[in-house]
């Protein structure tokens, strides 16, 4: 295709260049055609073929590259007398007599003809264009500039009239201050009508009278929180008669599916709570009116940890108000971590470890181990829409919390980790944890085993596959 151009091209230009000589010498009377002819007729003779581009030569003859140029000087042949100039064009027997002494009768008239102007190239074209580029650039930095001076000067006139506004707050509050002060100072005086009172300034310490009309004076009544008729002492009568009477409303396997924990365990943490926080006891506030009971209590912040519900999810039935079931269900989480996190929030010790180790052997046959460890996600349905994608696993697909726990053949959690971001697996908790620092450190007790005579020093945890051995 380029070739074929190049071809076009050149043809195209040598017929313009033949055309262009022809027009330019071409008679008086000759018309376009007959030029048209005879550069046919001058192309075939110099370059030996015809000139077949005669279409693409008809669309391109008027563009400035190849629009033949008048030349009236080629066109005629002048000669010059005294008085006279006699112009005879080639092959004409026309004769053109000027005078060179007339003045043109028409000066008005006179039409210049403008000078036809070659096309730029292409170098030249690229250079103005990046210079009309860079100058734009430059402008419109200049523009932003301004902008910005503007701007500024916009968020100072800002700030200053910010702070003329805090400095006349400032001394609003302040007038309005002494003014209630001086009306205090007036406030046991109280006439009926128009009274005339001389009262000594603090500013300036003189007597001035003032006129002081009586006002009608609207007192304001407090806004008192509305209170609710609570029956306090039948709701405990219904949770005892559902739950813990004789003959229960519901059965020991109700209560450990909704408790989440056994009739006997539940009386227990109970009696406990009660003896170390007199908090936990029935007592009456000061109008008289009562209060909860070690039952009702136990039983809201039990229920809440079971089913992880609304403050106020169990005020129909037991009859507290959010305020109060907040307040017990803090008493409750710190008075478990007072009585139990001494004996059960601990590290096994050595008779512990012994102890497991001929469990495991005779139930189990694993000599050496001393309990399972595991993970297990926890869903967190109020996570923020930022976290989800660091919480989410693709196996789960919502928002977790992982627990990694160690747990020995009586259900013993001997280990807790809490918190790791539900995305990671097995292998990042154990990273994380601290299972295993007390063996790094040398602070945990003697565990040491042997099998088939070769002993070991290290206890050992039962996983699945998914943890290094």
């Amino acid at each position: 295709m380029g070739s074929k151009y190049r071809e076009m091209n050149k043809k195209i230009s040598a017929f313009c260049a033949y055309y262009n000589n022809a027009h330019s010498n071409r008679p008086s009377e000759a018309s376009d055609e007959t030029v048209f002819a005879i550069a046919m007729s001058k192309y075939h003779t110099k370059e030996g073929s015809s000139f077949t581009y005669v279409g693409a030569w008809e669309i391109f003859k008027n563009c400035p590259k190849w629009s033949p140029v008048p030349n009236e000087v080629a066109r005629a042949k002048r000669s010059k007398t005294f008085e006279s100039i006699e112009h005879s064009a080639r092959d004409s027997d026309v004769r053109c007599y000027i005078n060179i002494n007339d003045e043109p009768e028409f000066d008005d008239e006179v039409m210049e003809i403008p000078e036809l102007k070659h096309p730029i190239g292409r170098d030249k074209a690229k250079k103005e264009a990046a210079a009309k580029k860079k100058e734009a650039l430059t402008k419109n930095e200049s523009l932003g500039e301004m902008k910005v001076d503007k701007l500024i000067s916009k968020f100072t006139e800002f700030n200053e009239i910010q702070a003329a506004r805090l400095k006349l707050k400032e001394k609003e509050m302040k007038e309005a201050a002494d003014h209630e002060d001086f009306k205090l100072m007036i406030s046991h005086v109280i006439w009926s009508k128009s009274v005339i009172l001389f009262v000594p300034t603090v500013a300036n310490k003189k007597k001035k009278q003032i006129i002081i009309e009586k006002e009608e004076t609207s007192s304001r009544r407090r806004k008192r929180r509305h209170c609710l008729n609570r029956d306090h002492e039948g709701a405990h009568d219904r949770l005892k008669a559902d739950y813990f009477a004789e003959n229960p409303v519901y059965t020991d396997e109700m209560f450990r599916r909704r408790f989440q924990m056994s009739h006997h365990l539940f009386l227990h943490i109970a009696n406990d709570l009660a003896n170390y926080d007199p908090f936990f006891t029935l007592r009456w506030d000061a109008t008289c009116k009562r209060g909860f009971t070690t039952l009702q209590k136990c039983t809201s912040a039990i229920r809440q940890l079971a089913y992880d519900t609304s403050r106020d999810m169990w005020d129909e039935y037991l009859k507290m108000s959010k305020q109060n079931f907040t307040r017990e269900f803090v008493s409750f989480c710190k008075g478990m971590v007072k009585l139990y996190s001494t004996k059960y929030l601990r590290r096994p010790t050595k008779n512990h470890i012994i102890k497991f180790y001929q469990a495991h052997e005779s139930k189990h046959a694993f000599p050496g181990m001393l309990g399972s460890i595991d993970c297990m996600h926890w869903p967190w349905r109020n996570c923020p829409n930022a976290w989800r994608g660091q919480f989410t696993r693709g196996d789960h697909g919502y928002p977790t919390l992982i627990l990694e726990a160690v747990a020995s053949n009586d259900l013993w959690v001997w280990h807790a980790f809490f918190g790791v971001r539900g995305s990671s697996n097995e292998i990042n908790v154990l990273g994380q944890s601290d299972v295993f620092n007390d063996i790094i450190n040398s602070t945990g007790p003697d565990s040491r085993f042997s099998i088939s005579r070769v002993e070991y020093k290290h206890r050992y945890y039962l996983a699945d596959g998914i943890y290094p051995t």
